[in-house]
Formats: structure tokens, C-alpha cells, sequence
């Protein structure tokens, strides 16, 4: 099978091994933070971007959490502060 997909046998059963792991401590945080991030973004209008977000997490939340890692998880989910 692995001459049919053109990869070696232990790069196939590598990400064989990936697919099925189940979900890391990392994604949890990820999910909540995104959930969290979110929830400020659409509460505001779409109005804040990843300082206000950050802001909000930090002081209303009690998140530590970078406002890169607010910045980078804002641009994944494709969030952008529109103004007003």
C-alpha cells in the first residue's frame, strides 16, 4: 500500500498513529480559548480586536493568555475587528 501512495512505511505509520490519538491537553485549552475569544468578539459587535479581547480574558475571565496567542487564535478563526 505504501508503494501505491508513493511514501515510506514509517511515514505512513506515523501518521497512522497521529489520526488516532485522541485529544490533547493542548487542544482542550485551544477549544476553550476559542470558545471564550468568540464569545467577547460577536458580545462586542465584531468591534474588538485581539487587545480588547485580551483585555477581557485577562481582567473578566482570569485567563493567562498572551495577546499574540489572542492575535494568532483570532486570525485562525478568521476573526477581524470591523469598526463601528
Amino acid at each position: 500500500m505504501c508503494k501505491v501512495l508513493g511514501v515510506s512505511t514509517s511515514g505512513f505509520y506515523a501518521w497512522e498513529k497521529r489520526q488516532s490519538k485522541e485529544e490533547t491537553e493542548r487542544d482542550k485549552w485551544n477549544r476553550q480559548l476559542d470558545d471564550r475569544i468568540m464569545f467577547h468578539f460577536y458580545d462586542n459587535l465584531s468591534a474588538f480586536g485581539s487587545p480588547r479581547i485580551h483585555e477581557r480574558l485577562v481582567n473578566r475571565d482570569n485567563i493567562k493568555v498572551s495577546q499574540k496567542t489572542v492575535a494568532n487564535r483570532m486570525r485562525d478563526l478568521g476573526l477581524f475587528a470591523t469598526p463601528p
